[in-house]
């Protein structure tokens, strides 16, 4: 099942819980179809390839990393995209060591973590 196929049996769910009345008036099948259609949508999101090439990393979230690691080189990059926030992971090393650094979208580092 693809994304845009799980969205689509999401809708369908949500129109049937609509039309019940709400949450507390669905019946169990129902029910049951939206838990797995919420764990099929989450499992194939995670999934997903998120890479990118460095050079589509905007400068504001390079030097936002570089400014946290001196010294960071630029390995490889994903964007993890989200409803309300996306964010920028990027690992690479510095001084011998490897880096994963986590920054969203406004260029503020949310995680370091040293490999």
């Amino acid at each position: 099942m693809k994304i845009h196929q799980a969205s689509l049996l999401t809708l369908a769910i949500l129109t049937l819980v609509t039309a019940c009345g709400g949450n507390r008036f669905v019946p169990p099948p129902v029910r049951a179809a939206m838990t797995a259609a919420r764990v099929v949508s989450h499992a194939e999101k995670k999934d997903a390839d998120n890479s990118i090439s460095n050079d589509e990393v905007p400068a504001n979230i390079l030097s936002a990393a570089q400014a946290k690691v001196p010294g960071f080189i630029l390995e490889s990059a994903q964007l993890d995209k989200k409803l309300i926030r996306s964010n920028y992971e990027l690992a690479g090393n510095a001084q011998g060591q490897r880096y994963k650094i986590t920054i969203n979208r406004l260029g503020l580092v949310t995680n370091v973590e040293q490999n």
